[in-house]
């Protein structure tokens, strides 16, 4: 049967607008706290009640608004921001769509209290489902006072998607903690069940804030650069492994999630790992802030430019950096023989360790076998000067790469230590706190992260390390870097058959302590590395599947010699 054409009942159609809008409580808080930013407030109070499932409160000492202009302020393209069609062109304040208040006063039990600069009273607005049911004149103190209880009250399918309290309480700190970064100069609090959770009153500093969220080690670099009208201010936090890449980004003080900015910084590759707050300033006539419903996308008028210029900034800050950056790989520059040895009895023999893949295919494909040791042992010949060592094995002459043969021993010895002492765990004498970032990604893998040896207790609202699997001992990293490669490990797979990416992710961190080439290695050390490659299942390559040595028989010397 043929369905006409008609319009949907207002109370229809502003349920589906409200959800391209209010996804969460931490949505409700984004719109509520630019709105207070707009309106030039200094101080931002956030208090949610169930994560803000049952209440959210958003305070501020703007400059309010008029009581004749609250049944306004829940009206769709309702709005004091623009005035007309070309204001769109150049937004100035944080955005406008016409979206927000409307679409949270339709899935909600709304309250509204505001004094308006320059008013004797202030006014209260009180609305349910977006149906309007008080608008008086009450004492108010200056500046606004939103309340949303019962989010998705009339929208259970939407209410059943939203998180247990503890996450959707770990959103909004999150977005707080990143506006306090991007608003140095307003202080915002943050409260849930009665509870202070966040506050920034009498930080001012950028860093400061970015410390608290990232902590302090590694150190927090900055660079900022100016090209025309356009400012780039990055912070960059990196990693002593080569790990993941997070991004913050900020467009003229408004949070965004862009590709193109994210896209800028991979493309300095392994080198640029690590967190990265990223403050981009362009005139507004730069940038359309309104594609997306929830104001989490811009558009560049010159996306290629704003590319440039945030991978022109990341290179200087991370070519700046280097001499500082992964400095905990070796506690010295010397070379130290890896204790315990392996057995050299288990060479050749099958020993159980986990199945990893890391490239596609197998690793050994481009290598000989390995080459037979003598009964007599081999003769170590010496180092070249590009740093390669030269053995003669039954007449062979065998040339090893140093590092890539050190890399497949430590590799292996960590696998093995993996398999063996899978969930022990090594007590800190001296617990760590974790910074906010991390923490709230350790609540989320608790389980998984105790099966793998960690512990991690709360105390006074802070997270603390207490235990690290045994094995990370041999990472060369420390506590906290150990703990966040395992929530890598864990996002990276979204917690389900961690155990084969965990593994190979630590094994090839214990790789960065393997000898460098070039480094100075004596006869016992090198006869120590000729044995231990051997006893390695897969002594053909290093894991990252470089060659760890080449052999050239007495056979083809004679051919060489004419002695055929």
């Amino acid at each position: 049967m043929k369905k006409s054409i008609r319009r949907l009942d207002e109370s229809v159609s502003s349920r589906i607008a409200a959800g391209e809008v209010i996804e969460n409580p931490a949505s409700v808080v984004k719109e509520l706290l630019e709105n207070a930013l707009d309106a030039s407030a200094r101080t931002v109070r956030v208090s949610l009640r169930q994560g803000g499932k049952a209440r959210i409160v958003v305070e501020d000492d703007g400059h309010g608004i008029p009581f004749e202009e609250l049944p306004l302020a829940v009206e769709r393209f309702a709005t004091s921001k623009i005035s007309g069609a070309d204001d769109l062109e150049k937004i100035g304040t944080l955005g406008y769509r016409g979206e927000a208040l409307a679409s949270l006063a339709a899935v909600s039990r709304l309250e509204i209290r505001s004094l308006a600069e320059g008013s004797r009273s202030g006014g209260l607005l009180r609305c349910t489902a977006g149906t309007i049911e008080a608008h008086l004149e009450i004492p108010v103190e200056k500046g606004t006072r939103v309340q949303a209880d019962d989010l998705f009250f009339n929208l259970p399918a939407r209410k059943k998607f939203l998180k247990q309290a503890a996450g959707e309480t770990r959103k909004v700190s999150r977005l707080l903690r990143d506006y306090a970064v991007a608003w140095p100069e307003v202080e915002f609090y943050l409260a849930c069940d009665g509870r202070a959770v966040y506050s920034t009153a009498g930080v001012r500093e950028r860093r400061e804030l970015l410390g608290e969220q990232w902590g302090n080690d590694p150190a927090i670099h900055f660079k900022k650069t100016r090209t025309g009208d356009m400012v780039v201010e990055a912070f960059w936090q990196p990693r002593s492994t080569e790990g993941r890449l997070t991004s913050t980004v900020f467009v003229n003080r408004r949070r965004v999630t862009d590709p193109m900015i994210r896209a800028a910084l991979s493309s300095l590759g392994a080198k640029a790992s690590g967190s990265w707050f990223l403050l981009i300033e362009v005139p507004p006539g730069f940038v359309d802030v309104n594609i997306h419903p929830a104001k989490a996308e811009v558009r560049f008028k010159d996306s290629g430019e704003i590319f440039q210029a945030v991978r022109a900034t990341a290179e200087l800050l991370v070519t700046a950096s280097a001499g500082e950056v992964r400095t905990s790989f070796r506690g010295n520059s010397s070379w130290q023989i890896p204790s315990p040895p392996l057995d050299a009895g288990l060479a050749g023999k099958a020993r159980t360790r986990p199945e990893v893949s890391l490239q596609g295919g197998s690793l050994f494909t481009r290598v000989s076998s390995p080459p037979k040791q003598a009964e007599d042992g081999v003769r170590y010949l010496g180092m070249i000067k590009k740093g390669y060592l030269l053995y003669e094995n039954n007449g062979d002459l065998v040339i090893v790469d140093p590092h890539a043969a050190h890399e497949r021993i430590l590799y292996e010895q960590v696998l093995s230590r993996i398999v063996g002492e899978k969930g022990k765990s090594q007590g800190l004498s001296v617990p760590v706190a974790l910074p906010p970032t991390l923490s709230d990604a350790v609540a989320e893998y608790a389980g998984a992260l105790k099966i793998h040896g960690f512990s991690v207790t709360e105390r006074g609202g802070q997270a603390r390390l207490e235990a690290v699997p045994a094995v990370s001992a041999d990472l060369g990293l420390g506590p906290v870097e150990t703990l966040r490669t395992a929530v890598e490990a864990l996002q990276e797979s979204g917690g389900t058959k961690t155990e084969p990416r965990m593994s190979a992710r630590w094994a090839l961190l214990a790789c960065k302590r393997a000898v460098k080439l070039g480094e100075k290695i004596d006869e016992q050390e090198a006869l120590r590395l000729w044995r231990d490659l051997l006893a390695c299942e897969n002594p053909g390559a290093c894991p990252h599947g470089r060659p760890t040595f080449v052999t050239f028989d007495s056979a083809r010397f004679d051919r060489l010699f004419g002695r055929e």
